[in-house]
């Protein structure tokens, strides 16, 4: 693969109508809305993509209500997936439509969407991306916190980044037990970083997230760890009590320990529960999350032990 010579982010940029999702880029998360109203917003992901191609999977149900029985075709839906290759040199970017769909109502199938309201082809981005716009669509199921899974549509398609990147930090990890064998070790490995985040102790702090962070200072093009950590305050931001105030609330697995939601991602290497146990509040409402830091455990290779391998936006 080409080396580019200058430094890129990435982004997702997401609008979705009529439906409940989790959009994944190579089977780890990056949005889970139980939430149908129309939004939009912008995630990065330098720490997800690999060199060459990665998988997008956007996984939906379309809203649920009088007018539509649970599953079935909405003439509201759609959804619009664009990626963006920022250049940090120029300050200029580049937008690729991944995706864009919404029903045919016609025949009950998604379609993509070639044209705008006005008429004018979208197109399918720029060739640096070397996609083809193809995509998959197979039967699935939805899961987040807050029920059982129900079941849902999975859309898969491709996207090829000509960035040279190093691999993501968990391929070549074990795969991890289900949550009935993993339970009780990923509830201690959660509790360890929260003992790491109340002691207030930066190397404490900096070890417990390492795995991770060394990962995101190379994509995000720092010169090491030691300088990710010094320009985004990473110590101060997940500090026992936050500038604003918030203080860090104890561990605490919803709705009890052995009912919380275990999730794994990158094809069974990783798992996480949510909502996330790492959570800070303001004092005088400490049950309503202001902060929180999402992370995805895998198993270490070498140590054995459930280690940080990823913070998860989750937006």
């Amino acid at each position: 693969m080409a080396q580019t010579s200058d430094p890129h982010y990435y982004y997702l940029r997401f609008r979705t109508v009529a439906c409940w999702h989790i959009v994944s880029v190579n089977d780890v998360p990056v949005s889970i809305k139980p939430a149908a109203e129309r939004q939009e917003w912008t995630v990065p992901i330098n720490t997800l993509l690999r060199a060459g191609t990665n998988t997008l999977t956007f996984n939906f149900v379309p809203v649920w209500g009088e007018a539509y029985p649970a599953g079935a075709p909405n003439p509201e839906f759609a959804v619009r997936i664009d990626l963006v290759r920022y250049n940090l040199r120029t300050e200029t970017d580049e937008d690729y439509t991944a995706l864009h769909l919404a029903f045919d109502m016609e025949t009950g199938h998604l379609a993509p969407v070639e044209q705008t309201s006005l008429g004018a082809s979208r197109g399918q981005g720029r060739a640096v991306f070397g996609s083809s716009g193809r995509f998959t669509v197979e039967d699935g199921e939805y899961r987040d916190i807050y029920g059982p899974a129900v079941p849902s549509r999975v859309v898969t398609f491709d996207v090829t980044v000509p960035d040279d990147l190093p691999p993501l930090t968990w391929e070549g990890a074990p795969v991890l037990p289900g949550a009935d064998v993993l339970r009780e070790e990923l509830l201690a490995a959660y509790r360890g970083v929260h003992a790491a985040l109340m002691s207030g102790d930066a190397a404490r702090v900096r070890q417990a997230y390492l795995p991770t962070w060394e990962r995101t200072a190379t994509v995000m093009h720092y010169q090491d760890v030691t300088e990710f950590m010094r320009v985004n305050d990473a110590v101060q931001k997940l500090a026992s009590t936050l500038p604003e105030g918030e203080t860090l609330q104890p561990a605490r697995f919803w709705p009890s320990p052995g009912e919380a939601q275990i999730f794994h991602a990158a094809e069974g290497r990783l798992a996480f529960i949510l909502p996330s146990p790492l959570r800070w509040a303001d004092p005088a409402t400490p049950d309503k999350t202001a902060v929180q830091s999402a992370v995805a455990f895998m198993r270490n290779p070498a140590s054995g032990g459930l280690v940080v391998a990823s913070v998860l936006y989750l937006v």
